[in-house]
């Protein structure tokens, strides 16, 4: 509903059930007005599913049911769904576990992370189902006091296109992956954005990924007793006394750490691991910690110049990497003493490099949350202009919906003045990011077309009786619009264009 939960009202997360059945509550979204979203109360312990579904189904025409869990599915939630399959085949169900956040408290306590953490929420509930021979919908694990994070935008996703019947969403898509970038980034490029519209957001993007002191990146330069991971951080500072930042990449902190068991790598954005040995368990268990949240990391094999006779190569730890699942890590040799005779050059611009790309990284998702709270305005206007366009006269109601759609068009950047604007900002031709247009309503609408597209033409009996002056009709009988056929045109308009304009600002947004 877009409200926030009412935390200052305990009674509304801490009391008894009922005692006495309470019907259910209409509650209608903002975002879509023609739909209503019923609170229903489940079923009771001692109740019988089958018959709960079968009171459940009598209520109303749903469209879509959603089945909210606080955990795995028990023998009552099992029950209930396969009763809704058997009742209703062509009703969707979704299946939401919610307290996504309070689960990845806990999970970090047990050194666990967020990018095992979904997956684990979303098997606990879709495997019991699938041993049952069930499979809804799809299985989303939320938190409703963070609604920016986990799936909750994919279920907001899949609401709008049960209610509206949009035959361009794919039931089965898998749920997308969180990106490993910091909450901390994603906030600071959401406030750099605020207040500017769409057309305006690939310029502050811009601006604010090339100020560094606004996107800071942290590294954790990880560092067994001896091994001179002080001294490498000096190193590649530049041996200027108590400062860790790189230069060249002013953005970039490196933080002195030497106890690789107490380092959580999801409190960083990067992972400098440093050692002498060509093997050390410890650093292995934190790479792995390190790759399962989804971080990136690099190893230093330090004290290359200890022996210049034998030096030790970096072919025996890339093995064992290899070994422990860490291929992808890469290994440079450096020596904090003689910084230009080996690959300590290398490791600074690998360095920035990463931090630049995690800067880059976090593109897709802020743009995909400005494009959706556009949407959401959207969507929310298209009923009150679809019933505006039906209380016009017929010959207006295609000036209506076209002047409809070209707010909409404006709304999300599309319009050619935005456009225009987009590409001088971005140095790109116009048509590059018209190219990313796939919408027709997108580009300037005829009212004529407009009303060919949403009215049906007259039949052909009714074109033959037209012509008959005493059983038929004087003239051709004029097409119709309705309410229903204009809120869907402008509905349906919406989503698309919501799509589009996500690839207009990325490619808008891509740096050279």
């Amino acid at each position: 509903m877009g409200s926030p939960p009412r935390l200052h009202d305990p009674r509304a997360f801490f009391q008894p059930p009922p005692p006495t059945p309470v019907p259910p509550t209409p509650h209608v979204p903002p975002a879509l007005p023609s739909a209503v979203l019923w609170d229903l109360p489940g079923p009771g312990p001692d109740e019988v599913p089958e018959a709960y579904v079968t009171q459940l189904l009598g209520l109303a025409p749903f469209a879509c049911l959603v089945l909210v869990l606080p955990g795995p599915p028990g023998g009552n939630d099992v029950a209930m769904v396969r009763a809704v399959q058997a009742r209703a085949r062509a009703l969707p169900c979704l299946v939401v576990r919610t307290g996504a956040d309070l689960a990845l408290h806990t999970a970090k306590r047990r050194g666990h992370t967020i990018a095992r953490l979904l997956p684990q929420l979303r098997a606990q509930v879709s495997e019991p189902l699938a041993r049952a021979g069930l499979k809804p919908l799809g299985v989303a694990a939320v938190s409703t006091l963070e609604p920016d994070r986990f799936d909750f935008a994919w279920l907001e996703d899949v609401l709008v296109r049960e209610v509206l019947q949009l035959p361009m969403f794919d039931p089965g898509d898998l749920l997308e992956e969180l990106p490993a970038v910091r909450e901390r980034t994603l906030r600071a490029l959401t406030e750099a954005c605020a207040g500017g519209s769409l057309a305006e957001a690939p310029g502050l993007l811009r601006a604010a990924l090339a100020d560094a002191s606004q996107l800071p990146v942290d590294v954790a330069v990880v560092g067994q007793p001896g091994s001179g991971h002080t001294s490498l951080i000096a190193a590649l500072c530049g041996d200027a006394p108590g400062t860790h930042t790189l230069p060249g990449a002013p953005g970039l902190t490196l933080w002195d750490l030497s106890d690789a068991g107490t380092v959580d790598p999801s409190r960083y954005d990067l992972l400098l691991l440093t050692t002498s040995n060509v093997y050390c368990e410890p650093f292995i268990r934190l790479a792995r910690a390190a790759v399962a949240a989804g971080r990136a990391l690099i190893m230093a094999l330090t004290q290359v110049d200890v022996d210049l006779r034998d030096p030790p190569g970096s072919v025996g730890l890339r093995e064992q990497l290899v070994q422990e699942g860490l291929a992808e890590t890469r290994v440079f040799l450096v020596s904090s003493h003689e910084p230009q005779a080996f690959e300590l050059g290398r490791l600074r611009q690998a360095l920035a490099e990463e931090a630049a790309g995690l800067q880059r990284a976090a593109l897709p998702v802020i743009i995909g949350r400005l494009v959706r709270r556009e949407r959401r305005q959207v969507l929310a206007e298209a009923w009150r202009q679809a019933l505006h366009v039906c209380l016009r006269p017929m010959e207006d109601a295609g000036h209506g919906l076209a002047t409809a759609l070209q707010a909409s068009a404006a709304t999300f950047g599309l319009d050619e003045a935005s456009l225009t604007r987009m590409a001088i900002a971005a140095k790109l031709e116009l048509r590059e990011l018209q190219a990313q247009i796939r919408c027709p309503w997108a580009q300037m609408v005829q009212p004529s077309m407009v009303l060919e597209a949403m009215a049906p033409s007259p039949s052909l009996a009714a074109r033959l009786w037209s012509y008959v002056p005493f059983w038929g009709s004087p003239s051709v009988p004029q097409p119709q619009v309705t309410l229903e056929t204009a809120y869907r045109l402008l509905s349906q308009a919406a989503v698309e264009m919501a799509l589009d304009a996500e690839r207009v600002l990325l490619r808008a947004c891509t740096l050279g």
